[in-house]
């Protein structure tokens, strides 16, 4: 592109040495020449793609010089400058490269060249930048440009090389996710080669740059150490030689974590028909937590849900149930259910409590059913305290008697629903005392006619508080109160009653709320009242065998009199009357003797005797009187024995 070589043949018929050649060279334009003494020359300094018109004439002796033998000829181009790759696909290249230097612009094309290391093709161009079409792609073509100047002389080639992009990959598939890997396949691209290779990126959607990456030479990959519950954007690239085809991108979240049954608290704070969830955040990402709770008898199902991790309420709920509680853990289409964790609500509390029966020594309860309770669905704990001791018990239905109880004590009883889980319910509480025990050894100790004094002993288990009822029954009864009284001691004198009188005497131990125990009963007689010897008359009716007993009844109850006479001699007679006779004869006396007389108020086993009253019979016994004249009387009689 610089220089011309030139040879030519000696001169006829001169001998050699004896001359030199005047070498004349042009472009059109300027004009050189050069001097050479043997007939070969190069001219060297020209301009490249050129033609230059050369003409060589000999030089003899005395310088003459002879006619000029001439050529033309153009020198090469110079090649074109550095191939810059503008652009490539999958089936082109763009090039483009420097003009030649020192030619003018217009006076050159270029050829290029270009193979995949078999087929060789070429194209032609104008200009300096070229789109080679038609390639295949993901291949290595290596490109030769060479200008192509005046006389379609060819400079030079200056060559590079450079990959078509390959083919996209196509059906992408995700074919496995979990938490923390996803695994994708696809189909290979079109004209695939064996050295492709694949570049997978993992893109997290909340983040900038590139998460996961892996180069795999199959049509699988799985992406591992990812974030879960991540919305990651995949994408797959075939490479050659660092060259990649466009990516191909699929999304897919991987799988939010499942909350650990341990971090999930379930608890009813102490009400009824109320269960707050709470529960520790799992590693990762969620979208979205779905807390279920159902019943697990009737499948009765509530469903909660929130974006953030807090205590979630679930009121309205039935007392006493088991609920079971997940979580569920949501990212985009995957939801991951924790396993089940149990909340119980408290059982309401029984309803009112009744006291059926009780004695010394035991109590018998029932109670209503818990409100809003299935029946059968629980028991009952009974806790029954006198202040001292606390007891427990189980009822498992809504009744029970509370045995080996203390006499005459209090106790506060409290029942509550046992629902499932043991959970005890608020307590329903009653107070009651058992019965005290009875006195013992009640006795009487003191008659009179208007009062009874009673005696006893203390019953068994006797407590400070104790009190004594004495209810005196009988007719007529007690005056001024005395039919029911209270007292501390173990004794008492019921006053007021009435004498001769049989009275019903019920001493009752009072426990300290006066609840009673069974009552003691004894019974007797207010001694009768004693018949003044002046109230009682005697009469011999002035008979020798007889006497007539009188008297005036005495005040108050008497059952009978029993009227008693005796003489000296050991003669002796008694009768008993009825309580409302007053007098009484009594005949087949022995005649002039001295009788003592007592008549005795009975009442029960009281025997009241009068003092001693004393009448004579006669001494003789007038069995006739005459009438003889109306000067005197004609008496007969018989002799006393």
């Amino acid at each position: 592109n610089s220089f011309i070589s030139l040879k030519w043949d000696a001169p006829l018929g001169m001998d050699d040495g004896s001359y030199t050649f005047k070498i004349t060279y042009k472009n059109g334009s300027a004009e050189m020449f050069m001097t050479v003494n043997s007939s070969t020359a190069i001219i060297p300094n020209l301009v490249s793609g050129t033609n230059y018109t050369i003409c060589v004439a000999t030089i003899g002796p005395g310088e003459l010089q002879s006619e000029c033998v001439s050529t033309f000829q153009f020198t090469n181009p110079n090649p074109p400058g550095t191939i810059t790759v503008t652009d490539f696909g999958n089936s082109f290249i763009s090039l483009k490269w420097d003009a030649p230097l020192g030619m003018d612009d217009g006076s050159y094309t270029f050829k290029i060249t270009y193979k995949n290391g078999s087929a060789e093709m070429f194209m032609t161009v104008n200009s300096s930048t070229a789109i080679i079409p038609n390639l295949v792609s993901g291949t290595n073509y290596t490109i030769c440009v060479a200008t192509i100047g005046p006389g379609e002389l060819q400079s030079e080639c200056v060559s590079t090389f450079q990959f078509t992009k390959p083919n996209m990959v196509s059906n992408i598939q995700i074919v496995k996710v979990d938490t923390t890997s996803v695994t994708l396949n696809w189909t290979r691209p079109i004209e695939h080669k064996e050295d492709y290779s694949y570049l997978v990126l993992a893109k997290e959607s909340l983040k900038p740059g590139i998460t996961q990456n892996v180069t795999v030479n199959i049509e699988n990959a799985t992406l591992t150490d990812l974030t879960p519950g991540i919305n990651y954007t995949f994408t797959i690239i075939t490479q050659v030689a660092n060259i990649q085809a466009d990516g191909v991108e699929i999304s897919s979240y991987t799988q939010p974590e499942q909350i650990p049954e341990a971090n999930i608290s379930v608890n009813n704070n102490g009400t009824v028909d109320t269960l707050f969830v709470s529960w520790n955040k799992p590693a990762g990402n969620v979208e979205m937590y779905f807390v279920v709770v159902e019943d697990v008898n009737n499948l009765e199902k509530k469903i909660e849900s929130t974006n953030v991790t807090s205590t979630i309420t679930f009121p309205g709920l039935r007392p006493g149930r088991v609920y079971n509680v997940t979580v569920i853990t949501n990212s985009g289409p995957f939801n991951v259910t924790s396993g089940n964790v149990q909340g119980i609500t408290v059982p309401n509390p029984p309803g009112a409590i009744s006291v059926l029966n009780f004695n010394t020594s035991s109590i018998s309860l029932n109670w209503g059913a818990p409100a809003d309770m299935d029946d059968g669905c629980c028991s009952f704990n009974i806790t029954y305290t006198n202040g001292s001791t606390t007891e427990t018990a189980n009822a498992p239905t809504n009744a029970i008697t509370i045995q080996n109880l203390i006499s005459g004590t209090e106790y506060t009883i409290s029942v509550a629903t046992v629902g499932p889980g043991q959970l005890l319910s608020r307590d329903q509480s009653i107070k009651h005392f058992t019965k005290p025990n009875p006195i013992q050894y009640l006795r009487i100790l003191i008659f009179s006619t208007s009062s009874i004094t009673l005696e006893w002993t203390r019953p068994e288990e006797h407590k400070a508080g104790y009190k004594y009822r004495v209810v005196t029954e009988g007719s007529p009864a007690p005056t001024n109160g005395n039919g029911n009284k209270t007292t501390l001691a173990e004794n008492v004198t019921v006053e007021g009653l009435t004498s001769g009188t049989n009275y019903n005497f019920s001493v009752t131990t009072l426990a300290e709320d006066g609840t009673p125990a069974e009552s003691v009963v004894i019974a007797n007689y207010t001694e009768p009242v004693k018949i003044p010897s002046e109230n009682i008359s005697l009469s011999n009716e002035n008979r020798t065998d007889t006497l007539k007993v009188s008297w005036i009844l005495p005040p108050g109850g008497v059952e009978s009199f029993t009227v008693e006479i005796k003489d000296r001699g050991g003669d002796h007679k008694a009768n008993t009357v009825g309580h409302s006779v007053t007098e009484l004869v009594f005949r087949g006396l022995r005649p002039g003797r001295l009788y003592v007389v007592t008549v005795a108020t009975i009442s029960g086993p009281h025997h009241i005797i009068s003092d001693n009253v004393s009448e004579a019979t006669c001494k003789y016994n007038i069995l006739q009187i005459a009438l003889v004249s109306e000067c005197f009387l004609n008496y007969k009689w018989n002799i006393v024995q």
